[in-house]
This record gives C-alpha cells, structure tokens and sequence, in this order.
C-alpha cells in the first residue's frame, strides 16, 4: 500500500465509519416493517395564513406547510400542532392518491404541541396502537418512518441519548423529552412518527436538523393529552404558579437556617395562575415536591432519567388532584398539600397568545393602538429579547404572570403612526399609553370610547416611557379616518378582541 494509498483510506474511514453506523441502526426486517406501518403514516399538508401584527387589519400570503402524522382510530389522525395552526385548509395524503383527503380539527393541545384531525379516511387506513407509557433505555435504537411528497414512506434511524424538560408554545407546562443523536431523518422532523427497536410506536418528533436537535415528545405526552378512544380532550394537567431560583449561596442559606445537604431553591416570583399561586409566598424555600427532595438548583433525581427540573412534575397530574410539598418559610419547615390547577393564556395582562389569533385594534387619525402580547414582540424575530423595543421589553417583564381585571384588561400600546396631514410630526411607534386625560384607562374599548367624543377639543395620552405627552384632537383625528382607511386599505378601523373586551 502507497503513502498516497494510506492517506485516503484514512480520510475515508469517517465517511465509511458513519455509513456502517447508519447501516446497522437500520432492523434487519425493515421493508416488512415498512410495509405494515405504510397505512398508518400520512403526510400532513396544511394551507396557512398568519395575521399581521404590525398591521393588524390584514393578512400575510398564506403558505404551505407540510409535516407527517399517524391514523390511532377510525378517521383519526394524530399531528403536532404546530403543524395545523392558522391553517385555513388540512389535508392527508396517504400515498401517490391524486386526491389529498380533507381533514378538520377534533382537538388540540397547544401545551403539548399535539392535535387530533378527522376526516373521512380510506378503508385501508390502519390505526396505529398508542402505548400509555413509553420505556426509555440510554443508547436504545430508535426508527422512523415519514411520507415523501410522492407517497413514498422513507426510514430513518437515531440512539436515544438524554431525557430533559422542556416548555411548549411557550407555556407554563412542562413535559419529558427525549433527545436522540447519531440520526438520519429529515432536518423539519415536524411529527415523524417514532418507533422503538420491538416496533412499538414511541412518540412524534417536534423537530429535527442536526443530530442533536432531534427531540420527540413521547406517547406518555399523548396519552394525557387526549383519549384516543373517544377523541376527546383529557382533563388538564397541572402547571406551577411560581418560578424558582438556585439557592446556591452559602451565607444565604445560612442565614435561613439550611445545611449544604438540605437541598431546597429559592421561591421568587408568585404567578396569579397556576398551582401554589394562593399558598406559596416569595421568600419560601422549596424543599420538596410529590414525594421528591428538591436541590438547590430545582431539579430532582428521576429514577430513571436522572437531574430533571421539578416543573414537570405537575405535568403528570390532573388539576383535579393535589400534591404533597415541603418548604421553609420564616425559618419553619411547613407541610402542604397543593391544589393544582392549569394556567388561561386569555387571563394574563399580557398573554402569550400562542395560537396567533388576530389582534384587537383600533386606528385614529393614523395612530394604530395594541394590546401587548408575546406574539407581537415575536414580530422582531426570534431574537426579539435583544431586538424589540426596550419599552416594550420592560412592560412585558414587569406585567409578566399579572391576570387582567375590571380596571385593567391589557396593555396598550400604541404602535405606529400612519402618515398624514392630520399628524405631520407626531410619528411616533411603540409607546405605551400609560394614561388617558391624566387617569389609567382599562384597555382598547376605554380608549375608543374616549376618542369617539368628539365634544372634548383635546384629550391628552401619556406615553411611556418617558412620561410624554401627546395631546390630539378627537375631532380632528376622526375626521382624518376616512381617508386614512382609503389610503391604507384598511377594512374597519376598530376590531375588538376575540373574546369580546
């Protein structure tokens, strides 16, 4: 053998290291496999359009998006979320059939990233068995099998590696993930069917790309989400109402009476949701939770997963039951049985609004005002907490876990300025309307009650940050609407929200 010979043997043996690897993931039996699993696998298809939020009265192009799923009953179809929201049109393709199957949402679960499609499927559609329980072993060989475009079910492979939690959809509710790596699957992995190394349906994954993004959200998540059976929703399950820092510092601890080998993280903020809201207090020291010593970092030793953060343990209750907790306040260990509840986005001052639904305005004279939410700051990108807007950053921070009321229902924004004679000058974009006529205002609707009288000469808003002033005219600013809705293509001036506030 030459040198030259050497060297690229040498530079081939990763490329052939990694081709025999993805070889022997693969079970011997897989095109049998393949072949029984064929019916139970569709590609999802949704049409989507998703409103604007910088201009709230429109909505963008709708695109397509695509991800798989799998049939568990008769004329039911198992799917992420994610993959159906906003979507004006669902369909199923089952294999190279020239006519998609038209699907409906049964039941969703933006918690838990899962939803339920029905549709009138074909007689060899095949309902795949859910297990209530998965069984995770380190190292354990995984496949998966999606649908192409073209019908064709294609196989992949991945070694489970850890267990974490993880948050959905930017809830309050934390599951179980399971991470693989080593793995050959397509890089969106939007619901690819899991299946574990005896050919047991395992989970779906939530996404992939590189070998350590490939996370799965396993049938443990599915089963408590939704009764396969009946295709309905199940009861809730709980989610904390506090959130919690490491109690790491020594002289802290000391001062509140703790050992290094006491364990317990620190209780810093109350929610006015969730469970524990009306029996926590900031200060306390959360020692344990469900029968398991919390440490100072707020995980707990699974039996089998190892260092899990205790957040999820509320996920595998139902709000109707209760939890046993342990915590030092004022220097006294105190016994508690925890009422669980769940968390309503719609309840929040500021809600996450996570189901994209359009936004509540109202345009006057050019001046365009919001409510605040998460999915608006999204509006600069995933990176928003460094992009968007300080002030708004700030509003959302401190209102953050606060429920809306009588007397304050949301946060009002005002979010840009549309050009016209009427407010040469006045271009100002996202303030906060820290008051109206020098009072706090509840929301939107007490906002435009106030701009419709056009009686009052002037009304004076107040802007944060800042405390700027803004005086305008009700009059003068109703009569520019007119022509500000030709101008800009705006179909109505005032959407209230979709709840009715």
């Amino acid at each position: 053998m030459t040198g030259k010979t050497y060297k690229l043997l040498l530079r081939c043996l990763p490329a052939m290291a990694a081709a025999m690897t993805s070889c022997a993931l693969l079970r011997p039996d897989s095109e049998a496999l393949k072949k029984q699993l064929s019916p139970s696998i569709v590609r999802v298809s949704s049409i989507v359009q998703l409103p604007s939020y910088h201009a709230p009265w429109i909505w963008r192009p709708t695109m397509t998006r695509s991800g798989q799923g799998v049939v568990v009953g008769k004329n039911l179809v198992l799917t992420l979320a994610s993959n159906i929201m906003n979507a004006r049109v669902i369909r199923a393709t089952f294999g190279d059939e020239p006519e998609p199957i038209p699907l409906t949402i049964k039941a969703v679960n933006f918690d838990s990233n899962l939803a339920l499609l029905t549709g009138n499927l074909p007689k060899e559609a095949k309902p795949l068995p859910v297990p209530s329980i998965s069984a995770f072993k380190h190292s354990a060989k995984l496949s998966m099998y999606w649908k192409t475009s073209n019908g064709m079910l294609v196989e992949g492979s991945a070694i489970l590696d850890k267990a974490d939690t993880r948050y959905n959809f930017n809830s309050f509710q934390t599951y179980i993930m399971f991470h693989a790596i080593r793995s050959s699957h397509p890089k969106t992995g939007f619901g690819v069917p899991v299946f574990d190394d005896k050919g047991n349906f395992f989970g779906l994954a939530t996404q992939g790309g590189n070998e350590y993004d490939f996370i799965i959200a396993t049938c443990d998540i599915i089963s408590r989400s939704f009764d396969l059976a009946t295709g309905q929703s199940r009861t809730p399950t709980a989610m904390p109402g506090f959130s919690i820092s490491p109690l790491t510092q020594r002289y802290l601890r000391k001062k509140l009476g703790l050992s290094e080998t006491d364990g317990g993280c620190l209780v810093t903020k109350i929610y006015q949701q969730g469970s524990g809201h009306d029996q926590l207090k900031e200060g306390d020291v959360l020692l344990a939770l469900d029968g398991h010593q919390i440490d100072a970092w707020g995980r707990y030793k699974h039996p089998i997963f190892g260092p899990l953060f205790h957040s999820h343990l509320f996920s595998e209750h139902f709000v109707t039951e209760t939890m046993k907790a342990s915590i030092v306040r004022d220097g006294k260990k105190i016994d508690l049985d925890l009422n669980l509840s769940a968390v309503d986005d719609s309840k929040w001052l500021v809600p996450f609004n996570s189901t994209m639904k359009p936004t509540a305005y109202l345009v006057r004279g050019g001046f365009v005002f919001l409510p605040l939410t998460l999915t608006y700051l999204k509006e600069w990108g995933s990176n928003y907490y460094n992009t968007a807007p300080l002030p708004l950053l700030s509003a959302w921070q401190d209102d953050k876990g606060v429920l809306s009321s009588d007397k304050r229902r949301e946060v009002v924004v005002l979010s840009r300025t549309l050009s016209h004679p009427s407010n040469i000058g006045l271009q100002m974009n996202d303030y906060i309307v820290k008051e109206v006529n020098d009072k706090p205002i509840s929301g939107l609707s007490d906002l435009k009650k106030i701009m419709d009288d056009t009686s009052k000469k002037v009304v004076k808003l107040t802007l944060m940050p800042g405390n700027i002033p803004l005086w305008l005219s009700p009059r003068v600013l109703k009569q520019a609407d007119s022509e500000i809705r030709l101008r800009y293509g705006i179909d109505q001036l005032y959407r209230m929200a979709p709840d009715g506030k």
